[in-house]
């Protein structure tokens, strides 16, 4: 019992470096897209776009967009968005 603890403590502590390693990447990706070329989440890409934001995840998910995941989050760069929408 006291070598499997020990395993899982080790797998764990592994575990929880990749994930700060990642998120440091993560960062430094984000960091280096620029100020003029701003994320945008979908609710805010609807807005902007004057749409749904089940409209926006369609159109994530058919490829129409592209996009970025930040953790759970799906963010459209700002500098990606069609000028004006046509018919899906």
């Amino acid at each position: 019992m006291t070598e499997l603890y020990l395993s899982y403590v080790q797998k764990k502590a592994e575990a929880d470096r990749l994930a700060a390693k990642a998120e440091k990447i993560l960062s430094q990706i984000i960091n280096s897209i620029g100020d003029d070329s701003d994320l945008l989440t979908t609710d805010e890409v609807a807005r902007e776009l004057r749409v749904s934001r089940s409209t926006i995840s369609r159109m994530l998910d058919d490829g129409q967009l592209e996009y970025t995941r930040v953790r759970t989050r799906r963010m459209v760069l700002k500098s990606s968005l069609p000028t004006k929408m046509s018919k899906i």
